[in-house]
């Protein structure tokens, strides 16, 4: 899919410094739920390097008892951006983003213990999504033993 992306010239990347606008980027709303074109222009155009930091951006910004619709869809994109191999360092990585997913979903059901009449409906999709992300982590990058942490 990225690989099809053409990004126009006047698309500018933020740098890997600037964490500010990469947030910015991240989060920027669009009226439904499918990725915005500046999310495919800025997937297209990074490397393997920043897709790793933005990947370790995105577990900092995450809350611990959910995962908003941008980090999830952008956290999808980026795991599927990444090379089959990777070193330690980077397993390292995907290894702490999967344990943050695993301690909201863990929160959220806490959350849902305590009200679920309400709680459930809501929540559903984003415990779909975040089981999503683990076993993408856990299964495309052979770190099985955290299914069972």
């Amino acid at each position: 899919m990225l690989s099809k992306v053409s990004v126009p010239s006047e698309f500018q990347i933020p740098g890997s410094g600037q964490l500010r606008e990469w947030k910015q980027l991240c989060y920027e709303s669009g009226d439904d739920a499918s990725p915005s074109r500046n999310m495919h222009y800025a997937l297209a155009a990074m490397d393997q390097a920043m897709a790793l930091r933005l990947v370790k951006w995105m577990e900092a910004w995450t809350l611990m008892d959910k995962l908003r619709q941008p980090e999830g869809m952008w956290l999808w994109y980026l795991i599927l951006k990444l090379d089959n191999l990777l070193d330690h360092d980077d397993t390292h990585v995907l290894r702490e983003l999967c344990r943050k997913l695993k301690l909201i979903r863990s929160n959220i059901g806490h959350n849902i213990v305590q009200n679920p009449e309400h709680l459930l409906v809501y929540r559903a999709d984003e415990i779909a999504a975040i089981n999503i992300l683990i076993t993408s982590v856990t299964r495309g990058y052979r770190q099985r033993d955290l299914e069972n942490d």
